[in-house]
């Protein structure tokens, strides 16, 4: 595995950050060469490159301007983040209070901060 690829592959997500269209381009390439090696298939990709997204366009892939990068909201077209924290809070006072609920609910928040850091 290349190791850009290695180093920003997170279970079932890629994420990674670039600024030049070509290794963006590159970075694409590599990901659809390794997939189709072991026969998978990616359900959603995004991007806030307008190049990129004709591309996968041109090449009948639909993109989403709203995913979630390793559990966080990402707007492409904005390129922001969100971290909602009251739709774990809310379930809060409606499950007891047991070890495993309250890191559920710990590693919603904590886990993110990794990202946003």
């Amino acid at each position: 595995m290349a190791p850009l690829i290695d180093r920003n592959l997170y279970m079932d997500d890629f994420a990674d950050s670039e600024n030049e269209e070509t290794k963006l381009t590159t970075i694409y390439g590599q990901l659809t060469a390794m997939i189709n090696t072991i026969h998978l298939f990616m359900s959603k990709w995004a991007t806030n490159s307008t190049k990129l997204q004709i591309e996968w366009q041109a090449e009948g892939l639909s993109t989403q301007t709203e995913t979630q990068v390793l559990g966080v909201d990402w707007y492409t077209e904005s390129d922001t983040f969100s971290l909602s924290s009251s739709a774990a809070l809310k379930v809060l006072p409606q499950r007891p209070a047991t070890k495993r609920h309250i890191l559920q609910i710990t590693s919603s928040l904590y886990d993110p901060l990794g990202l946003i850091s």
